[in-house]
């Protein structure tokens, strides 16, 4: 694992100097070792977290003397879990390997396959790859978006690196431009920024599953080398039995692979289906005892450790526990913030913060999680909505309406997901196409709110479809989920809102405690599976997951397979209200929301009001502008030379 950066170009030289500076940012990623490579029109940076080959494996990577001339450099980020098969596919055609890691193969697959060497890779990873002879910077993304890479053109040179904050450290010789006023609004809307784009008008993200090409004399050429599996309806596989084994399977080998390490390895345990899967086949694996790590809260409706000591118990897993405490949370919230380079309002941060740091304190530097079950197996509520959604809608107006006011005039409630707030949410979107409704299901602000909340100037005029566009494009390109039912909605999670907020916050999460993280559902054999599964193997009535709990039945705790989706969710309306309420008081109701002249203050006045009487559940929408207006005080700092 490790943060790359570098620069490239065929105008102004490129300054090895400030590669040096940019790789300096990301020492959290990789605080083992760095390395360089510099050479007329192209300058590499790395900074490595040493877990494959730990001795060896130096970064930058280098192609072979005889034959290639040493034309290939590359620094990687991120693991090839499949290396070993190329490796020795590679060495048969008659490629010689200075290291026993996986990251070389990057290198010599180039040197073979050149573009069709991508397809070939599979794991998580974002790498540049300078071709000397061919005068060719690449940088790849891998296909889920769970490694991030970002890039600055201004028509001459082209910037990168693992995190925003490499190409920050640039800013006084390269412009990056301004305030990106749609990154913003989609933040709003979204509660994360979504690529490409990024809250600087002069940096884009390259989305999951792209490639970018630098050659003489051209800009960059952005392009996809991978998509989402899509199957027909009449094409997905039906049989329970064959699937069940199949999933086994497959979750089988994904873990196994994910396991290779030279440095202690442990796993994430929440409790729920995903993890206690990827435990189950951790345990199946390992010839030691796998050690499991969990955090939780006192408020018990919020809290999930009894399930995973549940768990941990069943599995003999040597298992460790933390609860979170309001008073470390508000001494800690402001840096938690902070590790995003962008604003970023997924609450479950802060648990993750604290579950990554104990897990490194305990000596691990590997850690697998569940991240991606409830995209690809339909594991969210959200889906089920979806296909209620339908029904409602062909009910007669007059019966929608009192059904919409009867939900409105229910009391409110600060409970963790509570019924109230799930009806409240369905029935506000309950008049949109399905697509566009399913687009929104995680709205921070309605489209419609934003010219009250922003300042002139920020906000232009949105429908509900126009925001949807923001993250997803052209809706029309989309699957429709009339044909293919939740594995649309499931392809659009993927997409989308995965690798944009749950992918960004585990790899920011993790990596700021130098703690790599690995994530077996999300192996391209899984992924291409999990959209090849007939609807009725992921939802049956108001159970979801209904594949992966019948592959667990005689293996995990009957009781655990039997609960509906609890989620890694936060106190936020209690704290807010309570424990938190001067933190947020001292940001977002001060003299700082006028001065960063992004949002009306009056308006953020009455959300804060309103929550504090509990007339409304704003918890989500006051964390969102909490996390844009702490991301606004850095950025101004930075910019007056103070950080």
């Amino acid at each position: 694992m490790c943060g790359i950066a570098g620069m490239a170009g065929f105008g102004r030289p490129v300054s090895e100097a400030l590669v040096r500076r940019m790789t300096a940012t990301l020492t959290h990623r990789g605080p083992d070792e760095d390395g360089f490579f510099a050479a007329p029109h192209v300058a590499l940076g790395a900074r490595r977290l040493s877990i494959i080959d730990v001795s060896g494996s130096h970064q930058p990577l280098r192609g072979e003397d005889q034959g290639y001339g040493r034309r290939v450099r590359a620094v990687f980020n991120g693991e090839l879990y499949n290396f070993k098969a190329l490796r020795a596919e590679l060495a048969a055609r008659g490629h010689r390997f200075e290291t026993a890691g996986d990251a070389e193969v990057v290198v010599h697959a180039w040197e073979e396959w050149a573009e069709g060497s991508l397809g070939r890779l599979r794991g998580m990873f974002a790498f540049a790859l300078w071709d000397e002879r061919e005068e060719t910077l690449l940088l790849v993304r891998d296909r889920v978006g769970i490694k991030p890479l970002y890039w600055a053109w201004d028509g001459e040179t082209l910037l990168f690196g693992s995190e925003m904050k490499a190409l920050l450290a640039a800013r006084a010789e390269h412009a990056l431009g301004g305030l990106d006023a749609t990154a913003l609004r989609a933040f709003l809307c979204f509660g994360y920024v979504p690529a490409p784009y990024t809250m600087f008008e002069g940096v884009r993200c390259l989305p999951p599953g792209h490639r970018l090409l630098l050659r003489r004399g051209r800009a960059p050429e952005v392009a996809t080398y991978w998509e989402l599996p899509r199957a027909a309806r009449e094409a997905l596989l039906v049989d329970e039995e064959e699937a069940t084994a199949r999933f086994r399977a497959l979750l089988a080998e994904s873990v196994a692979d994910q396991m290779i390490s030279d440095v202690p390895i442990g796993a994430f345990l929440s409790g729920g289906i995903d993890s206690t899967a990827v435990v189950w086949r951790m345990t199946e694996t390992s010839r030691d005892s796998v050690r499991t790590f969990s955090v939780g809260f006192a408020e018990r409706s919020y809290d999930e450790t009894p399930w995973a000591r549940r768990v941990a118990r069943r599995f003999g897993s040597t298992h460790e526990e933390e609860l979170i405490t309001p008073k470390q949370v508000a001494a800690e919230l402001t840096d938690i913030l902070n590790i995003f380079d962008e604003p970023f309002a997924d609450s479950s941060a802060i648990p993750l913060h604290f579950l990554a740091r104990m897990t490194r304190a305990h000596g691990v530097t590997v850690a697998l999680s569940g991240d991606g079950g409830d995209e690809l197996f339909g594991g969210y509520e959200t889906y089920f909505a979806g296909q209620v959604l339908e029904r409602f809608q062909r009910l007669p107006r007059w019966v929608q309406a009192v059904a919409r006011r009867t939900v409105d005039a229910l009391p409110v409630s600060h409970g963790k997901i509570s019924l109230e707030q799930k009806l409240k949410r369905f029935m506000a979107l309950s008049g949109w196409p399905p697509l566009v409704a399913h687009a929104r299901w995680r709205a921070i602000f309605w489209a419609a709110e934003l010219p009250d909340l922003l300042v002139d100037g920020l906000a232009d005029p949105l429908t509900e479809a126009d925001a949807a566009r923001l993250l997803v494009g052209d809706l029309r390109a989309l699957p429709d989920p009339a044909v293919e039912g939740i594995n649309a909605l499931g392809w659009l999670d993927t997409r989308h809102y995965l690798p944009a907020d749950m992918l960004v916050k585990v790899d920011r999460v993790t990596m700021a405690h130098s703690l790599e993280a690995r994530v077996p559902l999300l192996d391209e054999r899984l992924v291409d599976f999990g959209f090849r599964l007939h609807p009725r193997l992921k939802w049956r009535g108001r159970t979801g997951k209904w594949l992966m709990r019948r592959a667990l039945r005689g293996v995990a705790d009957p009781d655990l397979l039997a609960r509906a989706k609890a989620g890694f969710n936060v106190p936020m309306p209690v704290w807010i209200a309570g424990p938190l309420r001067e933190l947020f008081r001292d940001v977002l109701m001060s003299t700082a929301v006028r001065r960063a002249g992004l949002v009306r203050a009056s308006s953020v006045a009455r959300l804060f009001a309103e929550h504090d009487a509990q007339r409304a559940d704003h918890s989500f929408r006051l964390y969102a502008l909490l996390a844009l207006h702490v991301w606004h005080g850095r950025w101004a700092k930075l910019n007056r030379g103070e950080e």
